[in-house]
């Protein structure tokens, strides 16, 4: 899945701004690119490091992924995402109904 224009229009008012450094450094990847390829690992199921160099760098896409789960932008992103998906008919939601009960959880 790679984010349309629409959907993207939605969803980036919803992203953290960051500051760029005086010092200088790298420049920040796309967020787009970025968002992109965080959608492909959890819709493809693989690991971080198996994410294609289209996409950027994985560990770019993790660090972003777990800082906007830990600062709720990504239930932002979920609850701007859903109602346009839902109105193109492009969920699935008998795949909704899985439940962390039957599936292990592995302690890190």
């Amino acid at each position: 899945m790679r984010l349309t224009q629409t959907q993207w229009q939605a969803i980036e008012p919803i992203l953290p701004t960051v500051k760029t450094s005086k010092k200088g450094g790298r420049p920040r990847v796309d967020d787009r690119q970025t968002l992109n390829g965080i959608f492909y690992v959890l819709l493809n199921g693989c690991q971080w490091a198996d994410l294609p160099s289209t996409f950027g760098a994985y560990v770019t896409c993790w660090r972003r992924y777990t800082a906007w789960v830990k600062d709720g932008t990504w239930d932002k992103i979920w609850a701007t995402l859903f109602p346009l998906l839902d109105k193109k008919q492009l969920l699935e939601f008998s795949m909704a109904l899985w439940s962390g009960s039957f599936i292990p959880y592995k302690k890190p």
